[in-house]
């Protein structure tokens, strides 16, 4: 119940709407205590006061419901007043006719508000034809009965009348009375009020009249409502006065009645224990002989009467009138009669008229509607426009010529001509007008149709195909308001399609304006057609754009829920949504809903928040299993595209059963989990509910609870069904497709109807179980915003759009290519390459700094459990990085943004490419430190005989130097040289030095594997181990011709290296140096602080090159030009982009030939070409030896080097504190160390002083190298690392070259969207030599065969083709076409490749030459999902 007054309208409201017959309920549960504060109780009651109705001080807990019907309707706009008449109606409520003035002058004339109340019935002339009449009430010719009263009397008038118009076995209560809630209290703004009502016959002999009949009611006195009286008396066959007496004041005021044809009668009624006055008695005389009226028209109801007597006695007046009634009589105009009597009509205000004017130019040319759609909409029925093979190209440009090339039909000129011209309430006028005039018509002509298919079909010799003639023309009998938009659209869709063939210009276009027409309809509520009915097409341009001028319109805050009914024809499934959400989808109309209907609900801004939509898009569905299409072969496979396609759309889908035995759903149920399975493989979750109508019993949930577990059966063993016929593997039962609880979603809802209509009651358990069933949808959307967050009206145009092409090419077999799943995917893969890389790096990181660490161990410190130490650190390194991306992914699908839910399926993908990762980094990480370990436990021996060398050299440096000394005299620089050469030839040869041997790496091993595996297959003996490592040794002959020179080469570069003579000799130079600097005492901190700088060096700049290619990758991804890097899609587009402007015909080549091989030389070029010019190269070098000479100078102002003992001592812990980042060669170190006895605060002063210099020289050197040398040298590759973010698996499809578009790194299943002609892959005909231009998705359901290496050269099925590529799964899909790029290369270089190939050139379709560059370019665009 209301908390206060101010709620009561709004409570009318919402139940009226909800269709529940306990609105007029107006008792308000006003308990004081817990009211607001009088201030807050006093504006909400604003509504009552401006009528003069204070509530301040009301003592009744409840209102005059009449009260409250006025006060409504004064507030509402004519288009709320017509939705709230017409609920009134169903409920069978009377409705006002005269409503009474608000403001004390003129009444008004609810004409208008009436016009939407459509009824049907059977009047006992078409009994026994059992035939039909269905028509507005106000266009109804029949005859109308007023009842007034005059004076005060105890009889209730209302009582009586709803005895009248009730059947014996079932009473209503048309009009409120005194003896129901509310009826007792004081009338405020009602008095005046005339209510109608109508019976209408459902041709039972239980019918209370035969015919029609209207019954209106006059709320108070008529001497104080004249006006009122007199309309009636105009209007009316025959008025009912209602009186206790007949006296003089009576006579007077009835003697001002006009003498008309209306027939007038008494119901005389005495209080209760009295008897008619004699002065009644001579009063009424009177009246008899100045208003004509019989003694039969006089009733008298004595106090031993009962009011049933009453009611027999005015039922058979009626009846009397009834007989006597001609259609002459006709008062439809109801307007003219108010003439001069102060009443307002709303049907003649300037705006209403001059909307109805517009309409009646349209309409009054309509006479055979079937003939007037062929005039008139003459674009519709072109089905051939949507074809899609290449054959019909050329018809579908030829169709959009014609079609644009029609002149606009005048109907429709003046159909956009009023929504041009007038008011924003002008067009709502406008369109009801058409409504009711556009109905009216097809009725007519139906009705006139329909009797002749009887007639005729009654007829033994009459031809079967006349009749289906005469029943295809009553199927076309059909026009509405959505013909005259979809024809809207047609003229729009042939304009668009001409601009985009450049047959015309955008100066040139006339239907602009259009989309905007259609957008401000669908945001003022009205239905706008989403598919044809009768094409069974969406025009997908004309909708697009009406979206995208609705999110214009809207300022892009248009996030849309979207709810879906499904069901069998003629279930209620309109009025179930028209009930849940206040909506005006047209039922009753003569005809069912065909295609589908949208209609928008705005949410307030209160609950935007609350539900997370701007929007709910509420779809109306015709019903599967139509009747009409039932003859159709392919009728099964249009429901089943409907059932997809609204499925697909929906977030949630209603499948609404009229019959309690669900058996009887068995095909529609099928058509639906079909629909539902292949939501799910494209990651769709639609909400569904089962809504059961017509099941009326309040038991009906429990006792249906073996139905709902027969019903979960029957859906499990269809889902089963389904997934084998679609070839989904793992999916057996239907919670395996969609989350379904079998309690919640299944919901029991009475029949709409309490009797037999028309004159049935609506009952109450429908609109309270409507209700019940509308607030679990709600909670559900709330629960759900952030789990399934709604589409914006972009991503909902992009979902139409690629769901209507699957649909329509039955893609969703094998394969649903969406471009939002597409968006989604990327977007996803965007992030996880990001992520791979950061995991990557921070190995590689790991990798080299473990490197460096095992080049810097000792002999003593180099053994196994320390290679133990540094795995187990690994371990930890790996162990992290999976846990964070890992989180970054749970966290990325758990936050539901960016349409995640759709890639849900691929959730799994891309967890086990974390794992894959993570094993990859691992193996290439332990293989990396192990190689360390053995080459630096390979060099001990080397080192320790150089160490022993050069030990020797300096001790004899060491006795040069002394001898020198105790010499008498001076020696020159050139005398000391000579002293140093005789000591050096004689050190090394007393050394007796050997040279390090040259290995020949060559192998003579010359068996291919395939010979060798051949072999031991041939055996026929058990395998073997030693089999695995014989192979794993073996080279084949071609890769030893491409590689022994290489290692050959490798090892003697090692040699020149390591050598200890030859290192020696190298040294040779900087002894020399140290033993004159000594010699001469020159400042030796700065010598030997210059000279430890050159040790640094070449450490220092092995470190640039391992850092240097992690930061170009890093650069790359970074810059502004990252995009062709972030995804395979963003790659691939780049590369073929790139080919198509080289027009090379070896690039393309090359491309297909050796595909990763091209691709990692277009990324080499690519980083060439990026830096070669760039100074870029140069900050990121800069960026790393700053990195890394701050180090240095960290750690010579450690105070652990400033507090070394000496310099050996400060050198020993300088390469300490720097093992992890540099290898400092000890070989240079020793010789700085030699007879060094500077101070050690200076020395490490001096060697700050020095790093600058050292710092410019390593820039200058590096700025002296090609970015070709730089790539040789640097320790990370990045064209490598590149190459692996964007190749994927590397594999080609085995015919056309394409590459495999497969998610992540393990998958073990191959596939590709859209395949290539498999003449781009060397496929040719065996027989004529010509290159293929077939495609694999069209041969693998075909009988063709194929013959290659693999097959050894032998013919095999292509349906087969798995046999020898079990890992490729190509869609068996002839509707497939290859995208305009590759038809536009093979065009191109059809004669290049069948030279290059050796083969003739492919005879390719003529269409396939029309194909532009910039066609080519755009549909890599949309092949690739890029915007």
């Amino acid at each position: 119940y209301p908390q206060c007054f101010s709620h009561v309208p709004w409570h009318f409201l919402w139940k009226l709407m909800a269709l529940n017959r306990n609105a007029r309920s107006t008792y308000c549960n006003n308990d004081p205590p817990n009211q607001g504060s009088s201030v807050a109780i006093k504006d909400n009651n604003d509504l009552f006061e401006m009528f003069g109705i204070t509530v301040a001080n009301y003592d009744s807990p409840s209102l005059y419901p009449l009260d409250v019907v006025c006060a409504l309707l004064h507030c509402s706009d004519h288009f709320l007043q017509q939705e709230i008449v017409s609920k009134m109606s169903m409920c069978q409520f009377a409705v006002p006719l005269l409503l009474p003035a608000g403001d004390g002058t003129y009444c008004t004339l609810m004409l208008w508000a009436m016009r939407d109340i459509v009824k049907r019935w059977r009047p006992h002339s078409l009994a026994d034809s059992k035939g039909f009449m269905e028509d507005n009430v106000v266009n109804v010719s029949m005859p109308t009965f007023s009842f007034v009263r005059l004076g005060k009397t105890k009889l209730s008038k209302s009582k009586i009348l709803n005895q009248v118009l009730s059947q014996d076995q079932q009473h209503l209560d048309f009009f409120i009375h005194d003896n129901m809630e509310g009826g007792n209290i004081e009338r405020k703004i009602s008095d005046g009020l005339v209510e109608m009502s109508w019976y209408f016959p459902s041709g039972s002999k239980t019918d209370i009249f035969p015919e029609p009949i209207a019954v209106t009611n006059l709320r108070g006195d008529l001497e104080s409502n004249w006006n009122q009286f007199s309309f009636l008396t105009r209007v009316s066959s025959a008025v009912f006065i209602f009186t206790e007496r007949i006296g003089e004041r009576e006579i007077r005021i009835l003697s001002k009645c006009d003498n008309s044809s209306t027939k007038y009668y008494f119901i005389i009624s005495p209080n209760p224990g009295k008897n008619v006055t004699r002065e009644t008695i001579q009063h009424l005389q009177k009246l008899m002989s100045f208003m004509n009226i019989e003694k039969n028209n006089i009733i008298l109801k004595q106090n031993t009467d009962n009011d049933t007597v009453l009611v027999k006695q005015i039922k058979s007046r009626i009846n009397l009138n009834l007989n006597n009634y001609s259609n002459s009589e006709e008062k439809k105009n109801l307007s003219k009669p108010a003439n001069g009597l102060n009443i307002d009509v709303v049907e003649d205000s300037v705006e209403c008229r001059k909307a109805q004017n517009s309409a009646d130019e349209i309409t009054k040319r309509i006479e055979d509607v079937s003939q007037y759609k062929k005039e008139t909409m003459v674009l519709q029925g072109a089905k051939e426009t949507q074809a899609y093979r290449n054959e019909l190209i050329e018809k579908c440009r030829t169709l959009h010529e014609k079609q644009y090339a029609h002149t606009l039909p005048p109907g429709i000129m003046l159909f956009i001509n009023a929504f041009v011209h007038l008011s924003h309430s002008g067009k709502h006028y406008f369109l009801k007008w058409m409504k009711f005039d556009l109905d009216l018509i097809a009725r007519k002509n139906l009705i006139t149709l329909q009797a002749e298919y009887k007639e005729k079909s009654n007829n033994p010799l009459m031809k079967s195909e006349e009749l289906k003639q005469l029943d295809q023309k009553i199927c076309d009998s059909s026009l509405g308001i959505e013909h005259f938009l979809r024809e809207m659209g047609q003229f729009y869709e042939a304009e668009c399609s001409m601009l985009s063939k450049n047959l015309i210009q955008k100066k040139d276009r006339q239907y602009t304006q259009l989309p905007g027409i259609a957008a401000d309809l669908l945001l003022d509520g009205f239905p706008l057609e989403l598919i044809d009915g009768d094409a069974s097409n969406i025009p997908l341009q004309w909708i697009t754009d009406v979206l995208t001028e609705l999110g214009t319109k809207t300022g892009g805050r248009c996030r849309m829920r979207v709810i879906t009914v499904l069901g069998v024809q003629s279930t209620g499934k309109s009025t179930l949504l028209n009930t849940m959400f206040g909506l005006q989808f047209p039922v009753a109309s003569g005809r069912c809903t065909r295609g589908a209907f949208m209609t928008l609900i705005t949410v307030e801004e209160d609950f935007i928040a609350e539900l997370g939509c701007d929007f709910i898009l509420v779809i109306d569905t015709e019903g599967l299993k139509a009747p009409e299409l039932a003859s159709l072969e392919d009728s099964y496979e249009h429901d089943n595209e409907l059932a997809t396609l609204v499925i697909g759309l929906s977030d949630i889908t209603i499948i609404n059963m009229a019959m309690e035995n669900t058996a009887e759903m068995k095909d529609t149920l099928q058509i639906v989990i079909h629909a539902f399975l292949r939501m799910k493989e494209i990651g769709k979750k639609t909400k569904c509910l089962f809504v059961h109508q017509n099941v009326s019993d309040v038991s009906a949930h429990e006792k249906n609870a073996r139905d709902r577990k027969k019903l979960l059966e029957q859906l499990d063993e269809m889902t089963n069904i389904a997934a084998n016929m679609e070839i989904k593997c793992g999916i057996k039962t239907f919670s395996d497709v969609m989350d379904y609880d079998i309690k919640k979603d299944s919901w029991y809802i009475p029949g709409l109807w309490h009797g037999v209509p028309p004159m049935a009651a609506v009952t109450s358990g429908y609109s309270e179980n409507v209700s019940l069933l509308k607030k679990y949808l709600l909670e559900y959307m709330k629960t759900c915003k952030h789990e399934n967050p709604p589409m914006n009206n972009k991503d909902f145009i992009t979902w139409i759009d690629s769901l209507w092409n699957a649909v329509k090419y039955e893609k969703f077999i094998f394969s649903f290519r969406n471009s939002l799943v597409a968006a989604a995917y990327i977007k996803l893969s965007i992030r996880f390459s990001q992520w791979e890389w950061d995991f990557t790096k921070a190995v590689y990181s790991w990798v080299s700094d473990t490197e460096t660490q095992i080049r810097n161990l000792s002999p003593d410190t180099l053994h196994t459990d320390t290679l133990t130490c540094y795995t187990k650190d690994l371990h930890k390194v790996l162990f992290e990085g999976e846990k964070k991306i890992t989180e970054c992914l749970e966290k990325y699908f758990e936050d539901k943004t960016e349409n995640v839910q759709l890639i849900e399926k691929y959730k799994q993908d891309f967890f086990m490419s974390v794992t894959f990762l993570k094993e990859q980094l691992k193996r290439n990480a332990v293989n990396k430190c192990n190689e360390a370990f053995h080459i630096q436990k390979g060099k001990f021996k080397i080192q320790s005989m150089q160490k022993e060398y050069q030990k020797s050299i300096n001790n004899k440096v060491s006795e040069l130097l002394n001898s020198c000394r105790t010499r008498k005299q001076e020696l020159s620089d050139r005398e000391l040289e000579k002293e140093f050469e005789r000591m050096w030839e004689k050190t090394i040869l007393e050394l007796q030095i050997e040279p390090t041997k040259i290995y020949n790496q060559c192998l003579d091993q010359k068996t291919s594997f395939k010979i060798y595996v051949t072999e031991k297959v041939t055996t026929k003996s058990d395998y073997n181990d030693t089999y695995c490592q014989e192979l794993l040794h073996m080279m084949d002959e071609r890769l030893q011709d491409m590689n022994q020179k290489k290692f050959q080469e490798m090892h003697e570069t090692f040699i020149q290296e390591n050598d200890p003579k030859i290192c020696l000799e190298k040294l040779k130079p900087q002894y020399l140096q140290t033993f004159l600097t000594i010699f001469q005492e020159k400042d030796q901190s700065q010598h030997r602080a210059k000279q430890f700088c050159l040790c640094l060096k070449p450490a220092v700049t092995e470190y640039i090159y391992k850092h240097l290619g992690r930061d170009m990758v890093d650069d790359i991804l970074t810059s502004s030009d990252n995009i062709k890097f972030t995804s395979r899609t963003f790659f691939q587009d780049s590369v073929l982009k790139d080919l198509l402007e080289k027009e090379d015909c070896l690039s393309f080549v090359e491309y297909t030939a050796s595909y990763e091989n091209y691709l990692r030389n277009w990324i080499k070029t690519y980083i060439s070409d990026k830096y070669e010019k760039s100074a870029q190269l140069e900050t990121l070098q800069k960026h790393i030896l700053s990195d890394i000479v701050t180090k240095i100078q960290d750690a010579l102002k450690s105070e652990k080097i400033l507090k070394s003992l000496n310099i050996k001592n400060l050198l020993e812990n300088m390469c300490e504190e720097l093992k992890s980042h540099l290898v400092i060669s000890w070989n240079l170190v020793d010789m700085v160390i030699l007879e060094n006895n500077a101070e050690v605060s200076q020395f490490s002063g001096d060697i700050q002083i020095f790093l600058p210099e050292t710092e410019k020289k390593i820039l200058s050197e590096l700025n002296r190298l090609d970015i070709e040398s730089i790539l040789s040298e640097v320790t990370v590759k990045p064209e490598d690392e590149l190459l692996k973010k964007v190749i994927g698996c590397g594999k080609q499809c085995p015919f056309c070259k394409v590459p495999c578009e497969a998610g992540g790194s393990g998958h073990t299943e191959h596939f590709a969207s859209i395949h290539r002609p498999q003449g781009l892959g060397r496929y040719h005909s065996s027989h004529t030599k010509h290159l293929c231009s077939d495609i694999c998705s069209t041969d693998v359901v075909s009988n063709r065969t194929f013959q290659n290496a693999d097959t050894d050269w032998k013919s095999h099925p292509y349906k087969e083709y798995r046999t020898f590529y079990p890992d490729w799964a190509i869609q068996p899909d002839p509707s497939i076409e290859a995208s305009d790029y590759w038809k536009y290369v093979f065009m191109k270089f059809n004669d290049q490749f069948a030279e290059e190939w050796k083969v003739k050139p492919a005879e390719l379709p003529e269409e396939w030459s029309k194909i532009t560059k910039e066609q080519a370019l755009r549909s890599l665009k949309d092949a690739y999902n890029i915007k």
